[in-house]
């Protein structure tokens, strides 16, 4: 059930709610009180309790918000939700948890207007409470948010969460409630301008304990890259299509007009024409699904550009030859792609852990030491001293002093972290291998694309002639009258896509060199071929 309480101008007032009831045997109704749902069963929470003669369970849930939305700078909300003990969905939809009160506010405010260096900026804090129906307190949490977006299409977003200690009623399996401790997680990241070939990302989270001395420190960063704007390879795919759609409206035009001499010479029956007519009309309507795909993978090139594209209708380079890749049979080396770079970092990080772990519990030396002085212009009968006595001090001392320790009682627990880091840096190992075959074999996919797509563009120039000869000797043989307007409507049409196939085969090729460098990780062979 929802009930929408009201709302005013940009303030919205809602609520929702829920009731259910199950009924059944006893032994039903109990598993259902204790299952991870509910655990009715929990020794520490005096509002529960298991009742095995039980044949109904009785629930409800709902929500009560107010909120502030629409274009104000300054947005607030205020929610509270609760799901009491004995509330079950069954199969009417999915419940993580029951006996539940949640409280949730957060204030926002979001500037749109350019200002000075920032064309956008927002900040917000939300703080969310949860307790359970006895009044226990299993949750309480505050979020800092602050982002902003740079005039040079730059953004940076920072944030931190404060993380009470939780008390978890579910950790322990329907045992007694469990408190943990309190801990502190910030995040940083930041973008680049999206619309530049060459993008970078960067991002850092860090997460403290507070009760203890456990951390969690998390670096990415990611570049991408894409080829220079002179090589639209699915535009100029496009715009190829639409120049032999729109030679095909050209021919049949042509046709068109030596037939129609030919009917009123009355050499040629009338129906001809007709026919030509119609097959002048498809090749329109196929031009202008041609005409709608250049502006569909124009569209899409735009998204993302900062400056108007350039149809690169007269850059015909990529279309008269095709890439000659000298170095695709060299070996495969796997450690030049960035994505074994990334799993090198991650596994050298890991193994980095864990020899530190491994070299915790041995004993830790420091050298400490202190230095001071003082000065002052009297003497302890309290006669005063002359001259520059008492300006600066005139007395010093100094302390040095070596500080062991060596952690007895933490050999445990060391021994448990070495264990589970050494587990880590295993997994970690194991996916830089499966990475290294991953890589291997798209690179042999690749080298197989490039060598079939290289032979299959060697072959459609001899199609392309054959289809063109073919289209003469048919137009020729009908104007003599040996053969009817089918076959040239046959030949015409073969015409149009080998000529259509005949681009897109050399398009293909450089498709699947740039791919294979890609797989390289390297770029700059296939740059070069472009350029040349």
């Amino acid at each position: 059930m929802c009930v929408a309480l009201g709302s005013v101008s940009s303030a919205v007032f809602e609520g929702k709610g829920v009731f259910s009831r199950i009924g059944g045997d006893a032994s039903a109704i109990r598993a259902l009180q204790i299952n991870p749902v509910h655990y009715y069963q929990r020794p520490d929470a005096s509002h529960l309790g298991v009742d095995p003669s039980a044949t109904s369970m009785l629930g409800n849930g709902g929500t009560v918000r107010v909120a502030r939305y629409g274009k104000s700078k300054w947005l607030w909300s205020e929610s509270a939700r609760w799901m009491s003990p004995g509330l079950e969905l069954n199969d009417l939809g999915y419940l993580r948890q029951a006996d539940v009160i949640l409280n949730e506010a957060s204030l926002e405010f979001k500037e749109i207007e350019p200002r000075r260096v920032f064309r956008s900026y927002g900040f917000s804090v939300t703080r969310d409470d949860l307790w359970d129906f006895g009044g226990l307190k299993t949750t309480g949490s505050t979020a800092f948010l602050a982002n902003g977006a740079f005039r040079n299409l730059w953004t940076v977003w920072a944030g931190a969460t404060f993380l009470e200690a939780p008390t978890d009623t579910r950790l322990l399996r329907g045992g007694p409630a469990m408190t943990t401790s309190r801990r502190v997680a910030a995040v940083a990241l930041a973008n680049s301008d999206p619309s530049r070939r060459l993008n970078v990302q960067a991002s850092m989270e860090r997460e403290f304990v507070l009760d203890g001395d456990g951390r969690k420190v998390n670096v990415t960063s990611q570049v991408n890259m894409r080829p220079t704007n002179a090589f639209y390879l699915s535009v100029i795919a496009s715009l190829q299509t639409q120049k032999a759609a729109q030679a095909a409206v050209d021919n049949w035009e042509t046709l068109r007009r030596s037939i129609h001499a030919l009917a009123v010479a009355e050499l040629r029956p009338g129906a001809d024409e007709s026919r030509v007519n119609a097959e002048k009309a498809a090749a329109a309507n196929q031009l202008a699904l041609a005409q709608q795909a250049v502006d569909s993978s124009l569209a899409t090139l735009r998204k993302f550009q900062s400056n108007p594209v350039t149809v690169p209708g007269t850059d015909q380079t990529l279309l008269m030859k095709v890439p000659e890749p000298t170095g695709k049979d060299a070996p495969f080396t796997a450690e030049l792609n960035p994505l074994m770079a990334e799993q090198k970092a991650a596994t050298a990080e890991n193994e980095s852990q864990l020899k530190a772990l491994q070299r915790s519990w041995a004993p830790q030396f420091n050298l400490e030491g202190s230095a001071y002085a003082r000065g002052s212009g009297a003497e302890t009968n309290g006669q005063r001293l002359s001259g520059a006595n008492g300006l600066a001090p005139n007395v010093g001392n100094y302390v040095v002093g070596v500080n062991i320790t060596f952690p007895v009682m933490d050999f445990a627990s060391i021994h448990a972290k070495t264990a589970a880091q050494a587990s880590l840096a295993k997994a970690a190992k194991a996916n830089e291998d499966l990475t290294t075959r991953n890589l291997r074999e798209q690179f042999e996919q690749a080298l197989a694309e490039l060598r079939a797509t290289d032979t299959i563009a060697q072959n459609t120039p001899v199609q392309l002639q054959a289809a063109q000869a073919s289209f003469d000797q048919s137009s020729a043989r009908y104007k003599a009258g040996l053969v009817s307007i089918d076959d040239v409507a046959q030949t015409q049409r073969l015409l149009v896509q080998a000529d259509i196939d005949n681009s897109i085969a050399r398009l293909n090729v450089w498709r699947a060199f740039l791919k294979l460098q890609y797989i390289r990780g390297d770029l700059q062979p296939f740059l070069q071929e472009a350029k040349r």
